[in-house]
């Protein structure tokens, strides 16, 4: 799964990386994101035109009344994604890309603590992820925008950790990934496509088990 993540990178770093066509929102560097804040998100337009906004980390699906549980839908399993009424709609036309600088996971340890750890790409410093989007127009007019990262089950490097990891999209399927075109078939292959991905990990302090600590010098949240 992932459930938490890092990102700094600066709004021209994004647009640059990623041939942004537009920004519309920009969110500020958060060194501890958890499911409930606000995450940049990168979506497409028919033009094939990129466009950075913010969203809800949560998915909270149209039909839905409220929006209390949307911290439990921060992840979705790619491979029941299609079939589940609250994301078959968004696995179709409404896919995204979530740009992070590495994800953290929490191992159990023989003690009965966990021991969170640090994952990114060692060939480079953002990285993207797969992600399902949605608007919400709550009974009194309140509009948000959520998403979703997908999971699906953990590699050889990453299962001695988790046994679930999120769905990494490569750069040459940006475009095949936000197509709303693109076929179910393609995206299918997408999510299972891991060759090439050089992935790290290292422990990382205690001190991210809380959220409240969102601090780009804690020990080892920066790639070696």
């Amino acid at each position: 799964m992932c459930g938490r993540f890092y990102l700094d990178a600066s709004e021209k770093y994004l647009f640059d990386q990623f041939s942004l066509s537009q920004v519309v929102r920009y969110q500020l560097p958060n060194y501890n994101t958890s499911p409930g804040q606000s995450i940049n998100v990168i979506f497409g337009l028919k033009n094939f035109a990129r466009v950075l906004t913010t969203m809800h980390w949560g998915f909270i699906p149209s039909w839905s009344r409220e929006k209390n549980n949307s911290f439990r839908m921060s992840n979705a399993r790619s491979e029941t994604v299609e079939e589940k009424t609250a994301y078959k709609n968004a696995f179709k036309t409404r896919r995204c890309l979530i740009p992070i600088n590495g994800y953290f996971e929490w191992k159990s340890l023989s003690n009965k603590q966990k021991q969170p750890h640090y994952f990114y790409l060692s060939d480079t410093p953002i990285f993207v992820l797969a992600g399902l989007w949605e608007n919400w127009i709550s009974p009194n007019g309140e509009k948000i925008s959520s998403c979703t990262i997908l999971t699906k089950s953990s590699n050889e490097q990453i299962k001695e950790i988790h046994h679930r990891m999120p769905v990494i999209i490569q750069q040459s399927d940006f475009d095949c990934w936000l197509n709303q075109s693109s076929t179910i078939s393609n995206i299918k292959q997408l999510v299972q496509k891991d060759s090439g991905l050089k992935i790290r990990s290292h422990v990382v302090d205690h001190a991210m088990n809380k959220t409240e600590h969102n601090n780009k010098d804690i020990k080892g949240i920066r790639n070696k």
